[in-house]
């Protein structure tokens, strides 16, 4: 058995795609929105904690203002994962030895045999042979396939905030969250059942994906935590549930490693997480918040939203 596969070129999508949040807009407005932008202060650092949208198209820049201001300011720039600077050779061994059936076994031994069948003809769809796909395990080849869906809608993970933050301040250090290696760990140390639920949720077609991207911006636009949180549930599908669980499970860990990173410094930190870890009842600025820490929401026009400290 012979397996190929361009590791770089795969990972950067399926690692961006769990929280894309797509774009056409113009963040022009009369009235001022509050923005997925937050400013704190742990001792004497100074932290921007920024919902970013992973992949986009150009109608999508510029940023807001305050977001632009806020990266004027920093001295760092802190990302869930570095993954302009990924080690091709590691990432490659990574894959192959944790998102692939190395056993001689393939993907139609371990799922229903309809799933199966569906996921030769979305695969296709988006230009994958069956020969491709045979081997992916259930997570690799549910995210792979999510990511390959909104590349052909227009979207492009280069065109994301991080890459887009990195390219435009390259004179910001670039510090990490998690990581790549430990975001592929999560997905692959996932059961067999939660893996299954992945791949389901990206072969639901009931499920009109451009138009809910289309929604999701507009929530993020608005500064919408309600319809941003019910518009994540929905694009779930089938599985809503282990996508609460793959965001809340690692808020803690997010969290701990922003104070972690800031606790001893005088700094100024643009930190960027995606969107979908800003809304639910373990939201990253509620737990950052029961941390001691008090955030102040920024607005479309830089001001404080109203009922903030």
């Amino acid at each position: 058995m012979v397996i190929r596969f361009n590791g770089r070129r795969m990972l950067r999508p399926v690692l961006l795609i769990l929280f894309l949040v797509p774009a056409a807009a113009v963040f022009a407005r009369d009235d001022p929105a509050d923005l997925y932008l937050w400013e704190t202060r742990h001792g004497a650092a100074r932290i921007y904690l920024a919902g970013s949208i992973h992949i986009l198209d150009e109608a999508f820049y510029p940023l807001p203002g305050p977001m632009i201001d806020a990266a004027d300011q920093a001295d760092y720039l802190v990302l869930e994962a570095d993954v302009a600077n990924i080690d091709p050779q590691v990432i490659n061994t990574l894959i192959l030895n944790t998102g692939m059936y190395l056993d001689g076994s393939t993907l139609a031994d371990h799922i229903p045999p309809k799933t199966w069948k569906r996921a030769v003809e979305t695969a296709a769809e988006n230009g994958l042979t069956e020969e491709q796909v045979m081997y992916m395990k259930p997570w690799l080849l549910g995210i792979t396939l999510a990511a390959m869906s909104e590349a052909l809608a227009g979207y492009d993970s280069a065109l994301g905030m991080e890459l887009y933050f990195s390219g435009e301040y390259p004179d910001l250090e670039i510090l990490e969250l998690e990581g790549t290696v430990r975001q592929l760990e999560f997905f692959s140390g996932l059961s067999g059942k939660d893996q299954l639920l992945l791949l389901e949720s990206a072969l639901d077609d009931s499920i009109d994906r451009k138009q809910m991207i289309i929604d999701i911006l507009d929530a993020w636009k608005r500064g919408d935590d309600a319809a941003m949180n019910s518009l994540l549930d929905l694009s779930a599908g089938t599985s809503r549930s282990l996508n609460r669980r793959m965001i809340t499970d690692r808020n803690r860990g997010i969290a701990e490693r922003i104070l972690e990173l800031t606790g001893d410094s005088e700094s100024v930190f643009l930190v960027l997480v995606g969107a979908a870890h800003f809304v639910g009842e373990q939201s990253l600025p509620t737990l950052l918040e029961e941390s001691g820490l008090e955030l102040q929401r920024i607005r479309s026009d830089g001001s404080c939203s109203p009922g903030d400290p």
